[in-house]
């Protein structure tokens, strides 16, 4: 938006709506032990999840950062899912190299009502865009608002993209980029239950707005003969 501002076009011309998710899908109540045991995860280990594909046009989305990251989390279990099985190739040595492949789970394609239960059985739910123009100021990641559904503590990037949606009240926000700040994060929300209990419920109450009914109406609603951008 900003950039069509700056070339003279009036805000109130647009509608940003950013994307959405499906609560009949991802607005789900299953115990976190019901979910890992249907899974196959351990019933106790801290987990910490992301979802999605694990790149975009060939550039990280954060996994690299979360892998150095989990050489700092000696208890933590770390699964991705939704992977191409060269990126799954690609970040299983990564994790190798790393001295940290028995704590990393690399899972492929899996459908939505699946990705619901594994947000269940997580801890933690990660989503560390690197500071690219792509990620800056580009996207409009799916993956936010399901992880907000979900009513577990997000850990995302301070990037423009996300903080539009996300901040301090219903998230840890974390430079991107940093593997060290992101370790911490993850550690502080395995050890403080209240405080990812906390940002769990408010995301889950904030993401009432994104669901994909929600975007509908906005777009409906918003005045005949502006443009429509995102």
């Amino acid at each position: 938006l900003n950039s069509f501002v700056a070339r003279g076009f009036s805000a109130e011309r647009f509608l940003v709506a950013p994307s959405g998710f499906d609560p009949a899908i991802f607005s789900i109540e299953v115990p976190q032990p019901q979910a890992r045991q249907e899974l196959g995860l351990p019933p106790e280990q801290p987990l910490a999840l992301y979802t999605g594909n694990f790149t975009t046009m060939g550039a990280d989305k954060g996994i690299a950062d979360i892998l150095k990251a989990l050489s700092k989390l000696p208890e933590v279990l770390f699964v991705a899912v939704g992977g191409s099985d060269k990126d799954r190739e690609r970040y299983q040595a990564m994790a190798r190299e790393r001295g940290v492949e028995g704590r990393v789970r690399l899972l492929g394609y899996t459908p939505q009502p699946a990705l619901a239960r594994y947000q269940a059985a997580a801890d933690v739910l990660l989503m560390p865009f690197p500071d690219t123009p792509h990620y800056r100021s580009n996207m409009s990641p799916v993956k936010m608002f399901e992880y907000m559904a979900s009513g577990k503590p997000i850990i995302a990037s301070d990037l423009p993209t996300i903080t539009e949606v996300l901040s301090d009240k219903n998230a840890l926000l974390v430079p991107p980029g940093n593997a060290a700040s992101l370790a911490a994060a993850i550690g502080r929300l395995v050890e403080d239950s209240s405080l990812a209990q906390s940002l769990g419920k408010a995301a889950r109450h904030d993401s009432v707005n994104y669901s994909w009914n929600s975007r509908a109406a906005r777009v409906l609603a918003f005045t005949k003969g502006c443009f429509l951008i995102r």
